[in-house]
C-alpha cells in the first residue's frame, strides 16, 4: 500500500472513531443515571430486592412523562424479572425536583428504593426537546 493509501486509511479510521465518540456522548447525555442510596421493604423481598431495585440504573430521558400539576416526572417501565415465578408489573420511577428518584412497585412488591440522579426534571425536559 502506498503512503497516500495508508494516510487515507488512517483518516477514515480516525473519523469513524470521532463519530463513534460523538454518538456515544450524545446518547449518554440523554440518559438519567441514578445510584441507590436508601431502601424500603428490603426485608419483604429478601434475595429479590437487588433484582428489582438495582444499585445503579440508567433510564432514557424519553421514558419520562410530566405529571399534571406537579414538578416531578414519572416513568413506568416494564421489567423482565419475575417475583416468585410471577411476572411483575411495571415499576414506577418518580424523579422529583431535587434530583432524587423514588422507585416503587405494585402491592405485591411491597417495597421501594431511593436514588440520587445526575439530572433533575427540568434537565430531563430540556433533553427531550
Amino acid at each position: 500500500m502506498t503512503d497516500t493509501g495508508k494516510k487515507l486509511v488512517k483518516k477514515i479510521f480516525f473519523s469513524l472513531g470521532i463519530a463513534t465518540l460523538c454518538a456515544s456522548s450524545t446518547a449518554f447525555a440523554k440518559s438519567v443515571e441514578c445510584e441507590r442510596y436508601s431502601t424500603s421493604g428490603e426485608e419483604n423481598l429478601a434475595s429479590d430486592y437487588d433484582k428489582l431495585f438495582k444499585k445503579r440504573i440508567i433510564i432514557d430521558v424519553n421514558k419520562f412523562k410530566s405529571l399534571s400539576g406537579r414538578k416531578a416526572l414519572e416513568a413506568k417501565i416494564k421489567r423482565t424479572e419475575t417475583l416468585d415465578g410471577v411476572k411483575i408489573n411495571p415499576l414506577t420511577y418518580t424523579l422529583i425536583p431535587n434530583g432524587k428518584m423514588l422507585v416503587t412497585g405494585d402491592s405485591r412488591v411491597m417495597g421501594g428504593a431511593f436514588y440520587k440522579c445526575n439530572m433533575k426534571p427540568e434537565d430531563v425536559l430540556a433533553a427531550q426537546k
